[in-house]
């Protein structure tokens, strides 16, 4: 990895247009996505160099910006460079399907790939506020340039289910499961407090892990629990694995008014 310093890229404004990506997705949901899978920014740049080899790189360079204390550019870039195979204009579309993903053969130089979700993408958000993608195809430069403050307002909390959440982030909020017989206490990724009053955990997974079903079914017995106690209001339990889905997940918690709702 090599420091460099610099602005926001002179090409990302040139040429010119010839499509317009949809990205349907609220900002909410890319923030709770990316912060809930991507908890650390060494996480968030494995996921880019992770892209780079499912496209077939042999080689990826990650630059990084100058020391906070070095920098002269407080919107100093971080560049991830690889020399994979690249993306036409369909494959900038499949890009920006978030929570779709064509990565279900072997990559073009026969690897397993190691990406499935389709999310990786959002991993930028834990990085930047811009993440622009330059590819060469066929002897031509294509270039997206995608800015998160420009969803900043497609926010669940307007007219949507959600009143506030917090992420579970130096809170000591913990759930207790067993690990072969053993006490253990799971942090979840998120609390959300909906319109109706009910306080939903929220979990955001990617990719499965040995423990999630022992984990999950323990936050279930745990709002079971705290929800016939009756002295801390209404409590349920959600798993989301697509953020295409998650308003609609919420909503139909707030619909069942307070009652456990479906994953």
């Amino acid at each position: 990895m090599t420091n460099v310093a610099g602005s926001d890229p002179a090409f990302a404004g040139a040429g010119r247009e010839v499509d317009k990506i949809p990205v349907p997705v609220n900002y909410d949901i890319i923030r709770l996505f990316s912060e809930g899978l991507y908890k650390s920014p060494h996480k968030a740049i494995e996921e880019l160099v992770s892209n780079g080899y499912d496209a077939g790189a042999k080689r990826v360079h990650v630059l990084l910006p100058e020391e906070p204390g070095d920098a002269t550019d407080s919107l100093a870039p971080l560049w991830v460079i690889d020399d994979g195979h690249g993306m036409d204009v369909d494959g900038f579309h499949q890009l920006w399907r978030v929570a779709e993903s064509n990565k279900n053969g072997p990559s073009p130089r026969g690897r397993d790939p190691i990406g499935q979700f389709g999310i990786g993408k959002l991993a930028a958000y834990v990085l930047a506020w811009q993440l622009t993608h330059v590819s060469r195809v066929d002897g031509k430069l294509l270039l997206t340039s995608m800015n998160f403050h420009d969803v900043e307002g497609r926010r669940l909390a307007q007219d949507g289910p959600v009143a506030c959440y917090a992420r579970n982030y130096r809170l000591e909020f913990t759930v207790p499961w067993e690990q072969h017989g053993a006490p253990r206490a799971w942090e979840p990724d998120f609390l959300v407090r909906l319109r109706s009053g009910t306080t939903v955990v929220l979990e955001i997974k990617g990719a499965p892990d040995a423990d999630a079903d022992a984990k999950h079914q323990a936050a279930r017995r745990w709002a079971a629990a705290v929800n016939n106690w009756g002295r801390l209001g209404r409590w349920d339990f959600l798993v989301c694995r697509d953020p295409q889905q998650l308003g609609g997940q919420l909503a139909a918690r707030l619909d069942a008014g307070g009652r456990p709702g479906p994953e």
